[in-house]
C-alpha cells in the first residue's frame, strides 16, 4: 500500500474520463482500449451520469456526462468547459485512510456524494476537494467508501491488473503539498495544463495508456 508523510496509507481510487456522450465512450473504450464498461447511474445532486471501468484491485476508469446542462453545479459548468476541446480525461481521486484527517490538513469541508445505479441501488460515498478537482487548478479529489463500495461488474477487464501509474500536468510541488505524500503514489509529473494526462494499467506484460 502506498504510504504518505503523514503516515497514513493512501491509494488511487479512478480517474474520471469526461465525455459528450456515454455510449460514444463506452464503445471508443471497447474498441480502442479492449476495456468493458458496465452502465453506472446518475449523481442527481451533481447534474451528472456516469459508466464504469473496471481495471482491478478495486480501481476505475468513472466516464462521466452532463445529465442535466441547466443543474447549478460547478462540476457541470467544469465539464462543459473543458468537453468544448473533445472528451478527455478529467479528475484524479485518491482515497485516504482517513477523509476528516485529510480534510483538517487542507481546510476542506466534507460532503456526501450518491449515485441510483441502473440496478436500483443506491450508492453512497463521502468526499472532500471535488471543488478544487473542477477548478483551474485541476487537483486530486478525496473520497471515503466507508461500508459501501463502487459497485464495480469485476466480471470485466479480468487481465487488466489495477493503475500502474497516472500522469498529472500543472505545478509538481502545488500538487505534493496538496496530496501530502512522499512520492510513492504511481504519480508522473509532465508540466503543461493541469490535471490528469494519461493513465497507464497493468495488462500481462504491456501496460495500456489511456490518454
Amino acid at each position: 500500500m502506498e504510504s504518505c508523510e503523514y503516515g497514513w496509507p493512501v491509494r488511487i481510487d479512478h480517474v474520471i474520463y469526461a465525455t459528450h456522450d456515454l455510449t460514444s465512450a463506452i464503445r471508443h473504450f471497447d474498441e480502442q482500449y479492449g476495456l468493458t464498461a458496465s452502465r453506472g447511474g446518475v449523481h442527481p445532486q451533481l447534474g451528472t451520469c456516469n459508466s464504469l471501468v473496471a481495471v482491478g484491485r478495486r480501481q476505475y476508469i468513472e466516464l462521466m456526462a452532463v445529465a442535466d446542462p441547466a443543474a447549478d453545479s460547478l462540476l457541470v459548468r467544469s465539464l462543459t468547459k473543458v468537453l468544448a476541446d473533445g472528451d478527455r480525461l478529467f479528475a484524479l481521486s485518491i482515497e485516504p485512510e482517513d477523509l476528516e484527517e485529510t480534510a483538517a490538513r487542507l481546510n476542506l469541508q466534507i460532503t456526501e456524494g450518491e449515485r441510483r445505479s441502473t440496478s436500483g441501488r443506491v450508492i453512497r460515498w463521502r468526499m472532500a476537494g471535488l471543488g478544487e478537482a473542477a477548478g483551474p487548478q485541476r487537483l486530486p479529489f478525496f473520497v471515503d467508501w466507508g461500508d459501501s463500495d463502487p459497485d464495480l461488474d469485476e466480471s470485466h477487464n479480468g487481465d487488466v491488473d489495477g493503475v500502474a501509474w497516472v500522469e498529472l500536468g500543472g505545478d509538481e510541488r502545488t500538487a505534493r503539498r496538496w496530496l501530502g505524500e512522499s512520492g510513492t503514489l504511481p504519480l508522473r509529473f509532465a508540466g503543461g495544463p493541469p490535471g490528469p494526462l494519461a493513465v497507464g494499467l497493468r495488462r500481462g506484460p504491456e501496460t495500456v495508456v489511456i490518454r
